[in-house]
């Protein structure tokens, strides 16, 4: 039960440099991470949690009835919102990573990655739309992901998300 209640937290601890295999000295940090991996395998294990790598990077997906009890103990802790939050940093940060590189010789990668995050995008902006708190971060996520969407034909998407951040922030 103690374990489950970290749930919806995996991602977020983990991080990006974890992932790659360079994790950060700061040894809070990494503790946090490695508490992470370890829940992260528990939940594999007992097929709570399903590997998948697309572009080389490898992504869990928990089953559906273990994401709702994770959403539903963050509700009860009322930490929905910071974890929302910090799920929408992490996504601005890849949507700025892919920015500069989506027209190079990276372009298939960032195609196929932003495509397999197109769900975690999608529930970040919405996040970060409903959120008053949040209309920079909105502007930056959307702004950096124009690109993508009209590459891949998601512009009716991309119009409304530029539309409402650029409203938000006037």
């Amino acid at each position: 039960e103690v374990r489950l209640a970290f749930v919806p937290v995996v991602r977020v601890a983990l991080g990006d440099d974890l992932l790659a295999g360079r994790p950060r000295l700061d040894h809070e940090r990494a503790r946090t991470q490695w508490f992470a991996l370890d829940l992260l395998a528990h939940l594999v294990d007992k097929s709570l949690a399903i590997a998948e790598i697309s572009v080389g990077i490898e992504r869990y997906r928990l089953l559906e009835t273990i994401r709702q009890y994770g959403q539903e103990r963050l509700e009860e802790r009322n930490e929905t919102a910071t974890y929302a939050f910090k799920h929408a940093e992490y996504y601005t940060k890849i949507a700025g990573q892919s920015y500069d590189e989506i027209w190079g010789r990276k372009q298939g990668y960032w195609l196929e990655r932003l495509e397999a995050e197109h769900a975690n995008l999608r529930a970040a902006l919405n996040w970060l739309n409903n959120n008053r708190d949040a209309n920079e971060i909105y502007l930056q996520m959307a702004g950096s992901l124009w690109r993508f969407w009209g590459i891949c034909g998601h512009i009716s998407e991309g119009r409304t998300h530029l539309e409402g951040a650029l409203r938000k922030n006037t």
